[in-house]
């Protein structure tokens, strides 16, 4: 007689990330999604890291997802379990730093190995263009205009970190999004 110790099929894994957008503002956040597919055998001890791209700060991530300075600046998250047949999501945020305006932001090197497959499978690279529009200056207001009636201005403006607004009848704001009263009936230019 023969003993035998017959195993489950090995995890065959597939990596892959996406992000929600094809470019991303300069000093904004970006968020990437990494999903592990595993079509064979359960998977324990699985660990999933990502490289930060060059241009980036670490913000947070989901599911115990830490720094990382093992090599290459990224996110690690380890102690996973993938059962077999299923798959597992893992999030993260950066922050943008200040890079000229069109430079790519590729996401090369992520990856993901299990107690069962220790060799890793990495996934294809992921590109966010930077772009930087500057500041753009809008707004709305209520209606009716009404002489002693407070008008609210709804700012809509893009990328501003200060206001001052003018109402043309000599009052000035620096709210962001400001009341105002006219006291006499007439045309006034707002800016």
């Amino acid at each position: 007689a023969v003993q035998m110790n017959v195993l489950p099929p090995p995890p065959v894994r597939s990596t892959a990330k996406t992000t929600a957008v094809s470019d991303v503002e300069m000093g904004l956040g970006l968020t990437y999604t990494l999903i592990v597919h595993n079509g064979g055998g359960p998977a324990t001890g699985v660990t999933v890291t990502d490289t930060l791209p060059a241009g980036a700060v670490f913000a947070w991530a989901d599911g115990g997802g830490v720094l990382s300075d093992t090599g290459n600046a990224g996110v690690l998250w380890s102690g996973l379990t993938v059962p077999a047949g299923g798959r597992i999501t893992r999030t993260y945020g950066i922050t943008v730093t200040c890079v000229p305006s069109g430079t790519p932001l590729i996401n090369a090197r992520y990856g993901v190995w299990a107690a069962e497959w220790p060799t890793p499978t990495y996934g294809s690279p992921v590109t966010v263009t930077v772009k930087s529009e500057g500041v753009v200056a809008n707004f709305t207001h209520t209606v009716p205009l009404l002489v002693d009636w407070p008008i609210s201005f709804q700012n809509r403006s893009w990328h501003a970190t200060a206001y001052r607004w003018d109402f043309g009848d000599g009052v000035t704001s620096t709210q962001a999004a400001p009341t105002h009263i006219y006291t006499r009936t007439g045309c006034y230019t707002v800016t």
